[in-house]
């Protein structure tokens, strides 16, 4: 019967960083698109590419992000494009 404390040392510390290692290699390829089009929302609406950073400050960044996702989802949602309405002539006294 093994010890209660078998795993308890070094190789299983090195196992748990590999696999934190190999988790995150595996996630780059999601990750860092994402990051750039995040950059691209902030630029079309009104932000700049740098304010990305804003994100990682937890107050701030939820602002950013709530006013950025409202902007870029009414921008493609809510706005339609119409037609230019003719001008109304004004009315002839008499």
């Amino acid at each position: 019967m093994q010890n209660a404390f078998a795993n308890m040392n070094i190789p299983h510390f090195l196992r748990w960083i590999l696999l934190q290692f190999a988790l995150v290699g595996a996630m780059l390829p999601l990750y860092i698109p994402m990051f750039i089009w995040s950059g691209n929302i902030l630029a079309k609406t009104g932000y700049r590419k740098i304010d990305l950073l804003w994100l990682f400050v937890p107050v701030a960044g939820t602002i950013v992000f709530t006013r950025t996702q409202w902007r870029y989802c009414s921008k493609t949602c809510y706005w339609e494009t119409t037609a230019p309405v003719a001008p109304v002539a004004a009315p002839v006294a008499a």
